[in-house]
C-alpha cells in the first residue's frame, strides 16, 4: 500500500492504493473505488457540507497526511506567520482558541497573541497547526453566539464591506453586494443551497468546533455571558489581561430585524447551531 501526494497537470492525488484513490479536481473531492484490473464506482463531492464530513473522517489519519488533506479542503494554508502566534500562545499560556466569527474573537486574538488578524480557526485549521499530542494536552476552547443575533452581526459587517481582504474582493465579485436589497432580501439569498458557505462570517458555527455532534472543545463559552465566561478562561490559562472590546459592529436589537418567516428560514439553515448548542428563539 501507498499513501503520496502527488500532482497532475490539474489534480491532486492525497491517497492512494490498490483499492481506492482520493484526489482533488477542479475543486471536487474524488473517490475511486478499484476491483482488481477494473476501475469501479467514482464518486465526485463538491458540496461544502460533504467536505466538512470528509475532513471529520480523516481526524485518526497520520498527523502529516491529515495535516494536507485539510489543507487541500480548505482551498488555503495557513500563513507562517500565523501559524507561530497561535503556537507562540499555546506554549505561553496551554490554550488553544477556536476563532468563529463574530463573536469576540477579535478581541480574544488581542489578548493571548497581541494581534487583531482576523484569522479564523477551526478544527481543521487547528488540527493542521498542532499535533495530535498538543491537540489533546491544550486547553481548547470556543464562544458561540445566538444564530439570529451572530447573523445581523454578519449582515451589517457585510454591508460595511468586509475586512475588505481578498476572501471579501472575490466574495463581492461573485454574489455582487448581498446586503443592498435589506436584511430580508439577505436572508432569501443565504437560504439558496450553500449560500452560507460562501463567506466566512456566515459558515455555521457548528463547523468550526464540531466532528459530528461532538464539540471538539474543552469549554465552550456564550457571547451573551463574555466577560463571565472569559474570566474562567483566564483563570485556567493564568491570563491577567482584561478582555478588550475590538470590531465591535453596532446595530438595532436583533429581534428587531425579524419576522416570522424570517425566524423560520434561519432556522433551516442553522438548525445544527440551535440544537447543538441550546439556544432557543
Amino acid at each position: 500500500m501507498s499513501q503520496n501526494l502527488s500532482r497532475g497537470s490539474d489534480t491532486l492525488v492525497i491517497f492512494a492504493n490498490d483499492f481506492l484513490s482520493i484526489s482533488f479536481h477542479q475543486n471536487k473531492v474524488v473517490f475511486k473505488i478499484k476491483f482488481g484490473a477494473i476501475n469501479g464506482a467514482v464518486v465526485y463531492i463538491n458540496s461544502n457540507n460533504l467536505k466538512f464530513t470528509l475532513k471529520g473522517m480523516t481526524f485518526y489519519l497520520p498527523y502529516a497526511l491529515r495535516s494536507s488533506i485539510y489543507r487541500i479542503l480548505n482551498n488555503k494554508r495557513s500563513s507562517e506567520g500565523i501559524r507561530r502566534k497561535f503556537r507562540d500562545g499555546y506554549h505561553r499560556y496551554g490554550g488553544i482558541f477556536f476563532h468563529i466569527p463574530k463573536n469576540a474573537g477579535t478581541s480574544i486574538n488581542l489578548t493571548l497573541y497581541g494581534s487583531k488578524d482576523t484569522y479564523h480557526t477551526g478544527i481543521f485549521d487547528v488540527m493542521e497547526m498542532f499535533s495530535a499530542k498538543e491537540f489533546r494536552k491544550g486547553f481548547k476552547f470556543a464562544f458561540v453566539r445566538h444564530p439570529l443575533d451572530r447573523l445581523v452581526s454578519s449582515y451589517h459587517h457585510l454591508k460595511k464591506g468586509g475586512w475588505k481582504t481578498g476572501h471579501d474582493v472575490d466574495f463581492f465579485k461573485s454574489h455582487g453586494d448581498v446586503t443592498s436589497q435589506g436584511f430580508s432580501e439577505f436572508v432569501r439569498w443565504l437560504s439558496r443551497e450553500n449560500n452560507c458557505y460562501e463567506h466566512v462570517v456566515l459558515i455555521p458555527q457548528h463547523e468550526f468546533i464540531c466532528l459530528g455532534n461532538h464539540i471538539m472543545v474543552d469549554y465552550l463559552g456564550r457571547f451573551e455571558s463574555l466577560e463571565k465566561d472569559f474570566s474562567y478562561i483566564s483563570n485556567q490559562l493564568s491570563i491577567s489581561q482584561e478582555l478588550p472590546k475590538s470590531n465591535v459592529t453596532k446595530h438595532r436589537r436583533y429581534s428587531e430585524y425579524y419576522d416570522d418567516d424570517l425566524i423560520e428560514n434561519c432556522k433551516n439553515i442553522y438548525r445544527r447551531d440551535f440544537e447543538i448548542f441550546g439556544y432557543d428563539i
